[in-house]
């Protein structure tokens, strides 16, 4: 599965971390996204973090992730660089 992940250009700041969390499945695989760090917080979440290259508004990140559920539902939800969240959502496959 592949995500574009966009800032939307309404946005009142830049995105600095991002957590992605499956739904129904649990996370077998994730890429790296250049400047970005990322850590898995569990079999069904893992959590990108910058703090040189955040998504400022309208730009965009591409993240791979393999999940062991065919219908997969992947949350998500951004945070400033302060940790306050920005918005959250869900993508389905």
């Amino acid at each position: 599965m592949s995500l574009v992940i966009k800032n939307s250009k309404d946005s009142s700041g830049d995105v600095y971390g991002i957590k992605l969390t499956s739904a129904n499945g649990k996370i077998t695989n994730f890429i790296k996204i250049n400047d970005w760090t990322h850590k898995r917080l569990g079999p069904d979440s893992v959590m990108y973090q910058t703090t040189s290259s955040p998504l400022h508004p309208s730009d965009a990140i591409q993240a791979k992730l393999k999940v062991d559920s065919k219908n997969a539902e992947i949350k998500w939800e951004a945070f400033a660089k302060d940790q306050k969240s920005l918005g959250t959502g869900k993508v389905k496959t």
